[in-house]
């Protein structure tokens, strides 16, 4: 059988007593004082009436929120990448004007990596020459 666990009113002794004892009167076995047992509580109303229900629904709302947040910087970060290596890919196989297109699109992504960028676009802008394949530039979208 389950047990209801509550405290003597009087001395605050902590008392556990089956649950069909629940609505009976006794006394303390501590100060002899009288106590009525508690009925047992259900928990399902017990958080109905819970005063920290709003604060539960927020902490799962702000969680879900900086799931989804968090999964966009990710998506940005890598998609910056993946332009930025394109970039590289088109620059060596002669594709000057796409892989301008993709080194804009990576900073647009990531800021960030507007320093690894920024070379290679004005080596492609100024002269459309292959950009020397030992000075490669390192992305920071990581």
């Amino acid at each position: 059988m389950a047990e209801i666990t509550f405290e003597c009113p009087e001395c605050r002794q902590s008392l556990a007593i089956d649950a069909v004892s629940a609505g009976s009167q006794l006394q303390c076995p501590t100060c002899s004082g009288p106590i009525t047992v508690p009925k047992a509580i259900n928990s399902a109303t017990t958080w109905a009436k819970c005063s920290l229900k709003p604060i539960a629904v927020a902490v799962v709302i702000t969680l879900v929120a900086l799931i989804v947040i968090g999964g966009r910087y990710y998506y940005r970060q890598s998609e910056s990448l993946a332009c930025f290596n394109s970039g590289l890919v088109k620059n060596s196989k002669g594709d000057y004007d796409g892989a301008l297109a993709d080194f804009n699109k990576s900073m647009e992504l990531n800021p960030e990596n507007a320093e690894a960028c920024k070379p290679c676009i004005a080596r492609l802008s100024s002269e459309p020459d292959r950009l020397p394949s030992g000075n490669l530039p390192t992305c920071k979208a990581r």
